[in-house]
């Protein structure tokens, strides 16, 4: 039985690796694959012995890009259905709409950064400290990031596991958020006891007051929580595994308050905004299973 089997998989295996090379000979060209309406590739890569991989794209696809980019990682676009304002989260959580620095780039709203820690240390700085975005539920457009944070610099050293740190972020769905491009975010801790968010608009000068940081002629650039303080012209928000601390970021201007955002007696209302997210992807989506 066992030099039988042995036979059969000898005379399989030539005839699945040539069977291999000669689709890949066959695959459509890039401008048939523009032109269609499938995802050809995609469905191709399907097709392949042990289904899609990451070598069967690797030569079809260009490297990824943004290399060039002063935040070095790939942004995560966001937004709400069909809307025109987009926003930029880098995947390493380390900001919304940063500056792309070379002429390449066209940079949109406010660049937004996320610090950690008493030394303030940024956010996904450390690429081996840092996890794989995630998507709520697997494959809604609500992006969970994780960071080890380091232990600091100055002080005693704390006889306890670093803070592992977890930001949450998505795009409004509401129309009259929607329209301003406003990201929520979440901060709080996957593990630890004493984390430290820093928030640093990169802008100058501005103003915090009221639970808003807003430019010289007004406009708001970032809403908080009730949590948040303002030193040194940075907020800083303490958090933990059951307390975060939340923000709002428009990527277009806000000339004045957003009623939704401003309303709630504590400010605006995150979980709320999150229901609303996903209650209208999931609606969108079943709409195109129909």
């Amino acid at each position: 039985m066992g030099r039988r089997v042995q036979i059969v998989l000898l005379a399989v295996a030539p005839a699945t690796g040539l069977w291999a090379a000669q689709s890949r000979t066959q695959l459509p060209s890039l401008d048939e694959i523009v032109q269609s309406k499938a995802d050809l590739w995609g469905e191709a890569a399907m097709r392949e012995p042990n289904g899609a991989t990451y070598e069967f794209f690797e030569g079809l696809l260009p490297p990824p890009r943004y290399v060039n980019a002063d935040f070095r990682f790939y942004p995560i676009v966001l937004s709400a259905p069909n809307a025109k304002v987009k926003a930029r989260l880098i995947s390493n959580g380390s900001g919304i709409n940063l500056r792309g620095g070379a002429r390449s780039w066209n940079d949109v709203g406010t660049p937004v950064l996320f610090r950690v820690g008493p030394d303030e240390f940024a956010f996904g700085g450390d690429r081996e400290r840092l996890s794989h975005p995630t998507l709520a539920e697997g494959y809604l457009p609500i992006v969970e990031i994780r960071y080890q944070g380091r232990i600091p610099f100055s002080g005693p050293r704390p006889q306890r596991a670093p803070e592992h740190y977890r930001l949450e972020a998505f795009a409004s769905t509401d129309p009259a958020l929607a329209e301003n491009g406003i990201v929520l975010v979440k901060f709080s801790l996957a593990a630890g006891t004493n984390g430290i968010i820093t928030v640093q608009v990169d802008s100058r000068p501005v103003k915090f007051s009221e639970g808003k940081i807003t430019d010289e002629s007004g406009h708001v650039l970032v809403y908080f929580d009730e949590t948040w303080t303002w030193e040194r012209g940075r907020a800083h928000a303490r958090i933990g595994t059951n307390r975060s601390a939340t923000v709002a970021i428009p990527t277009k201007l806000v000339a004045g308050d957003i009623g939704r955002l401003t309303s709630a007696p504590k400010g605006f209302n995150y979980e709320e905004q999150r229901q609303k997210c996903v209650r209208t992807w999931k609606e969108l989506l079943a709409q195109g299973m129909n």
